[in-house]
C-alpha cells in the first residue's frame, strides 16, 4: 500500500508479495522503485482503499510500513522498455516490526515460505526462476 506522503499517486496500487521470515517480504522490484512511503499488510484479503487504511480494523492494527528495499543493481525501472525490467523485476522488502505467525490476522494466518539457504545456489551464474501475476497490456494507472 502506497502512503500519502509518496509523490506518485496511482489509483488502486497493490502488489503481491510473499514472507520470507517475519521481517522480510520478496516482491516485484517495481513495486519498490518508484513509490516511496510503502506500508505492507499480511493475512488480509481485502483490498482497503488508502483513505481508509486506518479506520479498516485490519489494517489499522496490522500494517506494516517498509523501511527498506533491495533490487538488482542492474534493475532499470522503465515502462517503455518492459523486456529489460521485467527480466529481473525482483526485490526484497524489509518492513519496521514482525509480523505475527502465531495467532490470526484478518483473513488468515500469516506463514512465511520456506528458503532453500544451500550455499551451492546461492555462487554466481546460477540460474533461479521466480514467478509472479501481473497485467499482460496494462501495468500501473497513474492518476
Amino acid at each position: 500500500m502506497k502512503s500519502d506522503k509518496s509523490s506518485v499517486q496511482y489509483t488502486d496500487w497493490v502488489c503481491a508479495g510473499a514472507l520470507v521470515s517475519k521481517l522480510y517480504i520478496v516482491t516485484a522490484a517495481a513495486c519498490l522503485e518508484d513509490v516511496q512511503y510503502l506500508y505492507a499488510v499480511a493475512g488480509y484479503t481485502v483490498l482497503v482503499e488508502y483513505e481508509n487504511i486506518n479506520t479498516d480494523l485490519c489494517t489499522k492494527n496490522y500494517k506494516r510500513k517498509v523501511v527498506y528495499t533491495c533490487v538488482p543493481k542492474a534493475y532499470e525501472f522503465n515502462y517503455a522498455n518492459v523486456e529489460k525490467w521485467s527480466a529481473i523485476d525482483i526485490g526484497v522488502a524489509k518492513v519496521d516490526s514482525e509480523f505475527n505467525f502465531d495467532k490470526g490476522a484478518c483473513s488468515f494466518r500469516p506463514q512465511s515460505i520456506g528458503i532453500n539457504y544451500d550455499p551451492k545456489y546461492q555462487a554466481a551464474g546460477v540460474d533461479a526462476i521466480v514467478l509472479g501475476w501481473g497485467h499482460k497490456s496494462i501495468w500501473k494507472r497513474v492518476r
